[in-house]
């Protein structure tokens, strides 16, 4: 139980990271215009889907009349992004001036940055995958085939239904393991 609750908070942090850049950039251009971080919370806690869950739980609790520092440690996050951008929401929020505004556009930066490699990462990734998919698909059932009917001659038979259940079932069974596999590492970025 615990273990799928991990799985669907990984998740979740996915989710917040995948729109996280453009958020930045949002609160970026608010900051630059004068916004207040309470109004930057306030425009973001809505059109950035997980992560405006996230910012809603933040707006609320200082709508409550906790302090912005407060609010922002009560979201508990996976995403480490995440938790660097509550931090320079925070810094905005002491009043370190509207120049530090430009550490929101280097997170960014630095996310795209990790989105990129991320992206690369997948692509070899994708690449073995591939190999498996058309091994699975084309190869190992010929070569099931050429063996099943060569079989009776070595002393190994296989009776129709086993070779039915063999090419209806596991090989396309095998198929789509490798087909959700790679769908679940595959990043889920903004470039």
């Amino acid at each position: 139980m615990q273990f799928l609750q991990q799985i669907k908070e990984q998740r979740k942090a996915r989710e917040v990271e995948q729109v996280l850049p453009l958020a930045i950039f949002s609160a970026y251009a608010d900051a630059l215009t004068g916004a207040q971080p309470r109004e930057i919370v306030q425009n973001l806690s809505s059109g950035f889907s997980s992560l405006s869950a996230e910012m809603e739980k933040v707006y609320r609790a200082i709508e409550r009349g906790f302090p912005f520092e407060l609010a922002v440690k009560k979201v508990d996050s996976k995403s480490v992004y995440f938790k660097d951008f509550l931090s320079e929401l925070s810094a905005l929020q002491e009043g370190l001036s509207h120049s530090n505004a430009s550490g929101l556009k280097k997170l960014a930066a630095e996310i795209l940055s990790h989105h990129r490699s991320e992206l690369k990462r997948h692509a070899s990734k994708s690449g073995l995958g591939g190999l498996l998919f058309v091994a699975f698909g084309a190869v190992m059932p010929a070569l099931f085939a050429s063996i099943s009917l060569l079989g009776s001659v070595i002393g190994f038979s296989l009776t129709a239904v086993e070779v039915f259940i063999v090419f209806l079932l596991v090989f396309p069974l095998v198929n789509a393991l490798v087909l959700v596999y790679l769908d679940y590492t595959a990043p889920k970025v903004i470039v």
